[in-house]
């Protein structure tokens, strides 16, 4: 389990860092986190019809028996790497059950990364403990900007600017399935089709010394109980069409109370096409945290 440390850290708790749940089981709205995942304002300049997969019929696994895993996974990574823009669609389920019962929250989103630039656009839909909260995630020009609720509580507007060093890297699906891929071995898992256009699914196995020297990312290898991915790559182009992943760790929650967090994240990766993300005129009056500018 050792091997699997960091992948939690990866790409889940990029997911969790606005207006998610916390270990407490409440609601967290993190000033200092860096990042999560969606849309507004970001236009592309060409429409693809959304990624839609079906199974494989039953005798089809014959074809990819002799696949090369891990160099499918590597055009995987590449393609991410070196695409002009991704459209990405997701979802991500966290559970926390502590002694007293249990929460959920569950974040639908919509991301648009200009690879190019290095610059994204975020819009969530978050549900949790019977409320619906609507984050964003921006990065434009070299700032970071955040958009909850939360934020005009504590700042008077619900905006916050945050220091891009490492934005990219942490927030952007294509640099973080791309930085997983390249820490993990693949195997063939299965086959599907993804717009009538075969695709192998992978499942990987992540080297924890590998992805920490890709990330930075220091995670408690004993506090994980499961991890599990997998990376869904088109058989002739290499693109990645699909990731998931899914996380159970235990940690120790504000009250000393040992709770288990349960993480499952998909995503689609619907369009490579070119993305162009423009900041809403709101965030120009975002509050600077640690130093920023807004």
């Amino acid at each position: 389990m050792t091997r699997h440390a960091l992948v939690a850290v990866a790409l889940a708790c990029t997911l969790l860092a606005a207006g998610c749940v916390g270990t407490t089981g409440e609601p967290t709205t993190a000033p200092n986190a860096t990042a999560t995942t969606g849309v507004a304002n970001a236009t592309t300049t060409a429409g693809t019809p959304a990624t839609t997969a079906t199974p494989a019929e039953d005798d089809a696994g014959a074809e990819f028996e002799d696949v090369d895993a891990d160099a499918l996974a590597s055009a995987g990574a590449s393609s991410l790497a070196s695409a002009e823009g991704v459209v990405v669609e997701g979802n991500l389920t966290r559970t926390v059950r502590t002694p007293s019962g249990a929460s959920r929250a569950r974040v639908a989103f919509v991301e648009r990364d200009d690879v190019a630039a290095r610059e994204l656009a975020i819009e969530r839909t978050v549900r949790a403990n019977g409320r619906t909260v609507e984050t964003a995630t921006y990065l434009v020009n070299g700032t970071f900007y955040e958009r909850s609720p939360a934020y005009e509580r504590q700042y008077g507007t619900e905006w916050v600017s945050l220091p891009a060093d490492g934005a990219w890297t942490n927030a952007s699906s294509t640099a973080v399935v791309a930085r997983l891929v390249n820490a993990s071995d693949a195997a063939v898992a299965g086959e599907t089709t993804v717009n009538g256009d075969a695709a192998v699914v992978l499942a990987l196995d992540v080297n924890e010394s590998a992805l920490a020297t890709l990330s930075g990312y220091q995670l408690d290898a004993e506090a994980l109980n499961a991890l599990s991915g997998t990376v869904t790559v088109d058989a002739d182009t290499g693109r990645v069409h699909a990731a998931t992943v899914h996380v159970n760790r235990t940690v120790e929650n504000a009250y000393g109370q040992q709770v288990t967090v349960v993480t499952d994240v998909t995503r689609e990766f619907i369009a490579y096409e070119p993305v162009t993300v423009s900041l809403p005129d709101a965030a120009s009056e975002a509050t600077p945290i640690n130093g920023t500018q807004g």
